[in-house]
């Protein structure tokens, strides 16, 4: 089975020199072995999680095959007449390659200058691990440049080469708008050979390391412990290990005793880096490498607690029946403009209200960045990694049994009222329910976004048929607004509130916008408070609409025996990152989403649930309250212990996918940090490959941290590729068919061009 390689994954920042200061590696003589009741865990298995790195032999720029070792500041792949090559940007570019032993080498570059006007070329500085290195001239024709890289600039695992220019010329215009300064077809390291990654290797009981590899193992070991082997197999060299964490120097490697030992690993709060590599005894690499077995990690044990944890109790049952259940989802909507998470201008008081009489789950993450993998998510209890209903004309696969489907065959009847075409019946949704409304509205010939106050239309006529009928059953009831979503153009009384002076009519028409975003700068201080201000405008409509429908269910007496979600798909960008609208990154103002629990007969009236949730958390939430089993095969967990009761809820990994035309991403958030990746790591993108933020204090992912913390990076790509690996095959959506309305509808919306 192979592992992961590190170019499997798109690349890295630079990692800085390894501090291993409060760890120790001590060979088994200088320390006591594992107690007893030590927990032992193989490491084996998570071998299939870390990453795998095999020297670098050469760097094809120009190439899908290149692309992972530009870090940045190189342009798109170019080339014509059987050459590739691709421009370095601005005032620097930086390359990437792995290393898995430190030592003198010769790299050649080949390339040429941009033409200046004055016929100059270009000079460039050349800069390895923080310290320059040389600097060399390109005149216009192609040539190439040798380099000597010194073994004291390089390290153990991913180094990085800068290219430092002194000048650049600006070609192109619109989004093809460049600073080119050097191009570059080639990269190759003289003395360095590639070659097979390490694997598992089953059959053998071990992890095969072929000669000049390593395998990075990210461990949390806040209690210590010790690192076993059983037995280093391998005639011509040795296995050598290291454990590494964030900091400033290089951390030693101790060889593994062939007979097998153990290593003594000090306490840490911080996560560690195993490093394991395999090297050659002489410079041909004699062998084919080396085969480690029983490689496991002996923990100690965990103290019992002082005292018994308190029993917060079981969860209150539904006094008489099992309780109805309505999803309310506000498309497009930030937790940030939420009065319950803290926003100052009044846009959601009758949602305010609410959150008083329920739980409010402080930290609720979508897992995707636009409706239909989100909405997919919340109504399936399914990770769009495994239901991939991701493109723009993708529709569930029909295995997919959805939270309707499964509250029908209970005996629940089952409603849908939706203002957006993306998760109607044509995609999918329709499963489950016996009532299914899809709302649409023109205007002036066009279609224009359904109005909130037509879903209460739509579930109040249902409802009054339901209780006409005189059947006793529960009811499930999905409501989905749009009024958030761009186009912003509120109604009048809400435009006047919040924007009593709006210089354009047409700032929040779609079309506005895109101008915005090609400009070449920020919108200006006086647009920016104009554009939130009608984005405002619009929850507030929303926000009157979803108050005159919990007017009416109190009136009717419904309101005390019904659970309500009060959730959102996703959020919106406002230049925090460049762009606006949503779908296109995976960044917190599209992930944050609120998330309001009211439950029946006031439980957990006044609770805030700081423990971070997801959307997949949903469905199980509701099975569990409605008193079904929830399947073991969905990700998420239920809440309702939680929110009920205020049990204690761990916290988990959250995860996000976004891919959608030609944007390609994946993130993971745990405990404080955070690690966006891009998946077609292969391509030209403007978008960095891979940032790490800490959110504690960075909430708005202004400083991406990935250089400075590698290890953290390594740990939580770990648990991605875990995550991923346990949420098991991948389903296979279809494509729907458009008509003709479907599609202009699509169309305004934004979702196809």
């Amino acid at each position: 089975m192979p592992l992961p390689r590190r170019l499997a994954r798109p690349p890295a920042a630079a990692l800085p020199a390894l501090l291993v200061a409060g760890l120790a590696l001590a060979l088994t003589a200088c320390a006591p072995g594992p107690a007893a009741d030590a927990e032992r865990i193989d490491l084996a298995p998570l071998a299939a999680t870390a990453a795998a790195i095999v020297e670098t032999a050469g760097i094809d720029a120009g190439t899908p095959a290149g692309r992972p070792h530009l870090a940045s500041g190189f342009g798109p792949d170019e080339g014509g007449d059987g050459s590739t090559f691709a421009w370095g940007l601005g005032e620097r570019s930086e390359l990437r390659f792995d290393l898995v032993e430190p030592r003198p080498l010769r790299l050649r570059l080949r390339g040429w200058s941009y033409p200046f006007d004055d016929g100059g070329g270009q000079r460039v500085e050349l800069w390895l691990g923080g310290r320059r290195i040389g600097e060399a001239a390109l005149g216009a024709a192609p040539e190439m440049l040798v380099l000597e890289l010194p073994a004291e600039a390089l390290r153990a695992g991913e180094n990085r080469l800068e290219l430092r220019y002194a000048r650049s010329a600006t070609a192109g215009s619109g989004r093809a708008r460049r600073d080119l300064a050097a191009a570059w077809d080639g990269f190759r390291l003289e003395g360095v050979a590639g070659g097979a990654a390490p694997a598992l290797d089953g059959a053998a009981g071990g992890i095969r390391l072929p000669w000049r590899t390593a395998l990075e193992l990210p461990l949390e070991l806040p209690r210590g412990g010790h690192l076993l082997w059983e037995e280093v197999e391998g005639a011509g060299g040795a296995v050598e290990a290291a454990l590494v964490r964030d900091g400033a120097t290089e951390a030693p490697f101790r060889p593994l005793a062939a007979r097998g030992g153990r290593l003594r690993i000090e306490p840490s709060e911080a996560p560690v880096l195993l490093r394991l590599r395999a090297l050659p005894a002489t410079a041909d690499g004699g062998g084919s490498g080396a085969l480690l077995r029983g490689l496991a990690l002996a923990r100690p044990p965990v103290s019992p607690p002082a005292s018994p944890a308190s029993d917060p109790g079981p969860a209150p049952p539904p006094a008489s029946r099992r309780p109805n259940v309505i999803v309310y989802l506000v498309d497009t909507l930030r937790a940030d403009h939420v009065g319950a998470y803290g926003y100052e201008r009044p846009t959601t008081p009758a949602l305010d209200a609410v959150a008083r009489e329920g739980v409010v789950c402080a930290h609720a993450r979508a897992q995707s960045s636009w409706t239909r993998p989100t909405v997919a998510t919340i109504l399936t209890g399914l990770s769009p990694f495994t239901h991939r209903t991701m493109d723009k004309l993708q529709r569930l696969p029909e295995e997919v049994e959805m939270l309707p489907e499964r509250l029908a065959a209970a005996g629940y009847r089952t409603g849908y009222v939706t203002t957006n075409a993306n998760v109607s019946g044509k995609f999918g949704f329709r499963q489950g329910s016996e009532m299914f409304a899809y709302l649409t509205d023109r205007r002036g010939g066009r279609p224009v976004k359904a109005d909130s106050r037509r879903v209460n239309e739509v579930a109040v006529r249902w409802l009054e048929g339901l209780a006409a009928e005189g059947n006793d059953a529960p009811f499930f009831l999905y409501l989905h607004t749009v009024d958030p979503h761009a186009p912003y153009l509120p109604e009048a009384p809400w435009r006047e509130r919040f924007v009593p002076e709006l210089d354009d009519a047409g700032l929040g028409l779609r079309r506005s916008l895109a101008r915005l975003e090609r400009a070449p700068g920020p919108p200006d201080e006086r647009t920016m408070a104009q554009l939130l201000g009608l984005y405002d405008a619009e929850i507030a409509g929303n926000d009157e609409a979803f108050g005159e429908l919990v007017a009416w269910l109190e009136r009717r007496g419904l309101w005390d025996e019904t659970l309500l979600l009060f959730v959102a798909d996703h959020g919106e960008e406002f230049f925090e990152h460049g762009k606006t609208e949503h779908g296109r990154t995976l960044y917190e103002e599209q992930l944050r989403v609120p998330m309001v629990w009211k439950l029946p007969g006031g439980a957990g009236a006044g609770r805030r649930l700081e423990t971070p949730v997801d959307q997949i958390d949903v469905a199980p939430t509701i099975l569990e309250a409605a008193g079904l089993e929830v399947p073991a095969a969905l990700p998420g967990r239920s809440l309702w212990r939680a929110l009920a009761a205020g049990a204690p809820l761990e916290e988990r990994p959250s995860t996000a996918l976004l891919d959608r035309l030609s944007y390609a991403y994946e993130s993971i958030y745990d405990r404080g940090f955070k690690l966006i990746r891009r998946t077609d790591r292969d391509l030209y993108r403007e978008r960095p490959l891979e940032q790490l933020f800490a959110l504690a204090g960075d909430p708005f992912e202004r400083r991406d941290r990935e250089a400075e913390l590698p290890v953290r990076r390594a740990l939580l790509e770990s648990k991605l590729r875990a995550q991923r690996l346990a949420l098991g095959p991948e389903l296979a959506p279809s494509e729907a068919e458009l008509d003709s309305e479907l599609e202009e509808t699509l169309r305004a919306l934004g979702y196809i061009n």
